[in-house]
């Protein structure tokens, strides 16, 4: 007569949360790739984006810091 292994809770749920965790990280690396979104939004223009008034501000709470 053979004996029958019974694997234990805790080997069935780590196996199982094994393979739901590789699941989920090969989900989540067949997302949308960059070149999906290359024209789907303004350019960003630096001078246009640093020359806002946000720099002077930024500088005087600077100064007031030392």
């Amino acid at each position: 007569m053979q004996s029958r292994v019974i694997p234990s809770r805790t080997s069935v749920f780590s196996r199982s949360s094994l393979i739901l965790l590789m699941a989920l990280a090969i989900v989540g690396c067949a997302g949308p790739s960059l070149d999906d979104y290359r024209d789907a939004g303004p350019e960003l223009v630096p001078e246009e984006f640093f020359r806002a008034n946000f720099l002077p501000a930024a500088w005087s709470r600077i100064s007031l810091a030392r």
